[in-house]
């Protein structure tokens, strides 16, 4: 993983699906106005589809950011292999934090 020499790769596909997925609630009436209507947040899964799609959205990014890419940069970091790149840069930060903000950044 990390760099990689073209836009084959399986981390590369995870990530296109990943952020096509999400680009699906930017859409407008993607999903219906919870903001607006708080008690939406309370439908069962039967009743409110779109909250199934909301998990598979956050599992996959989760899975892709976490557990692939974040891990394979620290652990480049670790062997002092280092690119500049913009998940380092979370590291760095993330590692100056107490446990419960180090746990909200990822």
């Amino acid at each position: 993983m990390g760099r990689t020499p073209d836009a084959s790769g399986f981390t590369v596909k995870e990530f296109y699906q990943a952020e096509h997925d999400f680009n699906f609630f930017l859409k407008v009436g993607a999903t219906p106005p919870i903001d607006i209507i708080p008690a939406l947040k309370y439908l069962p899964g039967p009743l409110a589809p779109w909250k199934a799609h909301v998990k598979k959205v956050r599992k996959t990014m989760k899975d892709l950011y976490l557990n692939n890419l974040f891990k394979e940069v620290k652990m480049k970091m670790e062997r002092g292999m280092r690119t500049g790149c913009w998940m380092e840069k979370i590291i760095e930060r993330r590692d100056g934090l107490d446990d419960e903000a180090r746990e909200a950044v990822l």
